[in-house]
């Protein structure tokens, strides 16, 4: 999606709270600059930026000077925190070799999400988001988010990551609609690049005045990385009044209610979620939870707002049960691994189960639930849930 359809009226300055003008390049419009009376603000990769990082003059001095690509090459440089990256490392792009090394991996067309994410950010990391359908957060806030239907306006997502609920939502929502914010320059490029290129994304950090203009938004989506001094007065400022605003993963959801202008809402335990995500597929909003420990929040004027959602409905496609034969043995090992020790692979589950390799199917579940809600999930469970939640992941994903 081009730039040019960048819902600008949803901005202002941050720091002037002046009207910003966005001025773009014919030949490359994702590229550009927006301009206020107090100064200019990169637009990289259709991202405008409004962090300030060290190499913001030199990226707009490329910007200027029509070079769009050592622009993003200094900006990705900028943001990403894998040793590649550091000084004299492989891809340092202050380097003749790291810069080649990255016009390598920015125009590689078989590039996928997980192989650029093990480029720019540590491995443990990586994994993490590669793995971000299956977080108690993704699904908590895709919970949540399904009680946002056919909201008119604006739904601005504060920390989207990588785009991974963009992706989800823009199946029943207009893309155009989705605005991600974070303050990663380098995961929101994975964003616009292979999560959702339909979708909106701006680089701010949750930190001080945020760039969107008074009640500009019809819905809130946050996520626990947004949490800092001050955001939910900024985000009672920009949602509108009667708009909707969900919260995923609180510590004290009465805390984070009572910042929000006297404005109703309700609380939700994230372990009820999570085992109403695995084992029945459907979140009902609708029935009294208790908020006690982790909880998510839905802050609202509108009490039909409070439904049951089906989440099925909500992803677009089935979820389907879990299929032994690609999950979990009982020594918490994946089943790929047998393949590879010889076992093939159009073996049925209920042989597999007959000779002991695989446990049932509510041994899986409660090892899920467990770890979900210790919140100790290993990369085991991660790679099982990823598999549970069935998220239309673009074919250059893994």
């Amino acid at each position: 999606m081009s730039t040019k359809t960048f819902p600008l009226s949803l901005l202002l300055c941050p720091r002037c709270g002046g009207k910003l003008e966005m001025f773009l390049y014919s030949f490359d419009p994702h590229y550009g600059l927006l301009r206020c009376g107090c100064g200019e603000l990169p637009i990289v990769h259709s991202i405008p930026i409004f962090r300030e990082f060290a190499t913001k003059a030199e990226v707009l001095s490329f910007i200027r000077e029509r070079r769009t690509k050592e622009a993003l090459i200094l900006t990705l440089g900028a943001f990403a925190r894998h040793k590649n990256f550091q000084r004299k490392g492989p891809h340092d792009p202050r380097t003749k070799p790291g810069l080649a090394r990255l016009h390598d991996l920015i125009d590689n067309p078989l590039m996928t999400a997980q192989q650029f994410l093990t480029a720019i950010v540590p491995p443990e990391e990586a994994d993490l988001i590669f793995y971000r359908p299956a977080s108690p957060a993704f699904m908590s806030g895709l919970c949540l988010s399904g009680l946002v239907k056919g909201a008119e306006g604006s739904i601005v997502h504060f920390s989207c990551g990588a785009g991974h609920l963009e992706r989800a939502l823009s199946i029943r929502l207009p893309p155009e609609s989705l605005v991600g914010v974070g303050e990663d320059f380098a995961l929101l490029y994975v964003a616009r690049r292979f999560m959702a290129d339909g979708s909106h994304f701006v680089c701010a950090s949750p930190g001080g005045k945020l760039p969107f203009r008074n009640s500009g938004a019809k819905v809130a989506i946050v996520e626990p990385e947004a949490y800092v001094d001050g955001f939910a007065t900024e985000i009672d400022r920009i949602v509108e009044a009667e708009g909707l605003i969900v919260a995923t993963q609180l510590s004290s959801p009465h805390d984070f209610l009572n910042r929000l202008g006297g404005r109703p809402g309700r609380g939700f335990s994230l372990e009820s979620m999570a085992k109403q995500f695995v084992e029945k597929r459907v979140f009902d909003a609708s029935a009294k939870d208790s908020s006690d420990g982790p909880s998510a929040a839905v802050v609202t004027r509108n009490k039909e707002v409070f439904r049951k959602v089906d989440l099925e409905d909500v992803l677009g496609c089935r979820m389907p049960r879990l299929n032994p034969v690609y999950d979990l043995d009982d020594k918490g090992e994946s089943f790929g691994a047998r393949i590879r020790q010889g076992v093939p692979e159009g073996v049925e589950a209920r042989v597999l189960r007959a000779a002991g390799a695989l446990p049932e199917e509510v041994q899986i579940q409660k090892q899920v639930l467990k770890e979900v809600q210790d919140g100790e999930i290993s990369p085991q469970v991660l790679e099982l849930l990823a598999k549970l939640v069935v998220v239309d992941l673009p074919q250059d994903y893994s």
